[in-house]
């Protein structure tokens, strides 16, 4: 079969597969698809791209569906890249066993779709993300006891790992972004005129 007609009957499978995540999230993640790299490639942009949108929409901002269309993806991709390298060579290192890159990364993307659904309403419910991300661990979890044989124990403490990262990084986020509403916070009419006597 050509490359181009796997290629189109690969991105229909997405489709079918997306729904089967939908239905029953563990039992879709038990079996990866086995899909060419352009086709995880395209299916992850895509579906980065419509949730930074959608967010931006949500938040009526243009500079936000601008970050979210274009920024999002971009981080998402190297933040997925930084976590399978955790995740591979904590897999030598602690389990010794030597996972796939091409299946990781499939197993990466499908639970990345949960996070990305529950971030189109972060602008209006931030919280949400973290909510999110702990559904993508959990089947991050259960995709890698089902998939590459990894003990229970020693995953969900991996992974815990992950999701503690990523809990840190979101506080320091919010403090940061905290920090920035505020120092943009109109003047209120005493300080206006304690300033205007001053002169």
């Amino acid at each position: 079969m050509p490359y181009w007609d796997t290629f189109v009957s690969e991105i229909k499978e997405t489709q079918n597969f997306f729904f089967r995540l939908l239905k029953n999230p563990i039992k879709a993640i038990k079996r990866l698809p086995q899909w060419q790299w352009p086709t995880l490639l395209i299916m992850f942009v895509l579906i980065t791209a419509a949730s930074g949108a959608l967010s931006g929409l949500i938040g009526a901002s243009f500079t936000q569906i601008f970050v979210g269309l274009i920024i999002f993806p971009v981080a998402s991709f190297f933040a997925l890249i930084v976590a399978g390298a955790f995740i591979y060579y904590s897999c030598i290192l602690f389990f010794g066993k030597t996972l796939k890159i091409k299946s990781l990364f499939t197993l990466l993307v499908i639970s990345h779709i949960p996070f990305s659904l529950f971030h189109t309403i972060s602008p209006i419910l931030p919280p949400i993300d973290l909510v999110g991300f702990a559904f993508t661990c959990f089947l991050v979890t259960v995709g890698m006891c089902e998939n590459f044989s990894t003990p229970k124990k020693g995953t969900l403490r991996l992974i815990g790992a992950v999701f503690a990262t990523f809990f840190l990084v979101w506080i320091f986020s919010r403090i940061e972004h905290s920090k920035k509403v505020s120092s943009f916070e109109p003047k209120n009419i005493e300080q206006l005129q304690k300033e205007y006597k001053t002169q």
